[in-house]
């Protein structure tokens, strides 16, 4: 059953401080470049002003843009503002649980990147006896480790958000 939606923000949320449109029911942030291609690969049965690319364009730029308060972010041209670690999830936006460095605010959905930026970035550069710790393999190398950092181990899971899942260049996790 195709709809006639009286409301843009039904489809939408606002996060006003970021000024982010978030798709209520893909849980994404939408950069306003894509908010047309969205609508027609996600939503295009759902309303009926999104079953033609010249309904959902007329769409976007007559009734969803002059309804908001702000002008959009831009995420190709401004910087996305990133909230501080301990800030509060936000409610619109789907919570990932991954890995996370335990030495820095860095998070990764995959367990050998942040293994890759655990090396990288926070390996030991000290020699130990017979060559380079960067060398040492398995149980030397865990306990060198534990040397130096205790017992607290290189990444853990973890939860964290992001504003956009495609179309933005270095996709930034908080």
């Amino acid at each position: 059953m195709v709809v006639k939606n009286n409301n843009p923000l039904d489809l939408f949320h606002l996060l006003p401080e970021q000024r982010i449109l978030v798709c209520r029911s893909c849980k994404a942030g939408v950069a306003p470049r894509h908010l047309v291609t969205h609508i027609r690969a996600h939503h295009r049965g759902l309303y009926f002003e999104f079953k033609t690319k010249q309904s959902a364009v007329e769409w976007v730029q007559n009734r969803l843009l002059p309804s908001l308060p702000c002008a959009l972010l831009d995420p190709v041209v401004e910087s996305i503002p990133v909230p501080p670690a301990d800030a509060k999830a936000f409610p619109f936006l789907k919570v990932h649980v991954r890995y996370g460095c335990t030495h820095c605010p860095a998070v990764s959905k995959r367990e050998d990147e942040i293994r890759k930026h655990y090396n990288a970035c926070h390996a030991l550069v000290r020699r130990g006896r017979g060559g380079a710790v960067a060398n040492s393999r398995g149980m030397m190398r865990k306990r060198l480790d534990r040397e130096h950092y205790g017992d607290q181990p290189p990444y853990l899971p973890a939860f964290y958000q992001r504003f956009f899942t495609a179309g933005v260049k270095g996709i930034i996790c908080f």
